[in-house]
């Protein structure tokens, strides 16, 4: 089981530090969101890790479901907007490519969940915002905190036009 997981990893970006991945066995995924200092705000490098992770998961012919979560007592305060700050503030950036890009990545990881054909069960332990209370309108079950906050920020859907 460990080598599996081992060899799913490497295929990745490498970018995963802040997604746990435990293959709870063939049938069932489990992803933590491993940022609870940050209440699990989901970064760039962590929506392509996701991305990959589901459509490696969707050609998985045991597999059944995937259950995520997050650690600590945020299940996700949404974006982390740090980095895009930080790229904005950059005189040697292209603003074009940047917002291009980030459109891509955005638009693949939605593909990836609204294409998923696996169940996709969502245990929200505490309060979400933003993306990931988008996001879980893809979840076929989902499980709420009573400590669940829901706001929605929708400038993300702009990206997508």
């Amino acid at each position: 089981m460990a080598n599996e997981r081992e060899e799913f990893l490497s295929c990745s970006n490498g970018n995963n530090k802040h997604i746990e991945l435990i293959k709870k066995s063939s049938l069932h995924w489990e992803i933590i969101l491993n940022r609870p200092d940050k209440y699990n705000a989901i970064t760039t490098d962590m929506i392509e890790y996701l991305t990959d992770i589901f459509n490696k998961a969707a050609k998985d012919n045991d597999l059944v479901l995937i259950s995520i979560t997050g650690k600590g007592k945020y299940y996700s305060s949404g974006a982390d907007l740090t980095n895009s700050v930080n790229l904005f503030n950059s005189s040697t950036t292209d603003i074009e490519t940047i917002m291009e890009k980030g459109k891509n990545r955005l638009k693949n990881f939605i593909e990836s969940l609204i294409n998923f054909p696996k169940i996709l069960i969502g245990f929200i332990n505490g309060p979400s915002i933003g993306i990931s209370v988008s996001i879980s309108a893809l979840f076929d079950w989902q499980k709420k905190n009573k400590k669940k906050i829901f706001p929605i920020f929708t400038f993300f859907f702009h990206f997508l036009k």
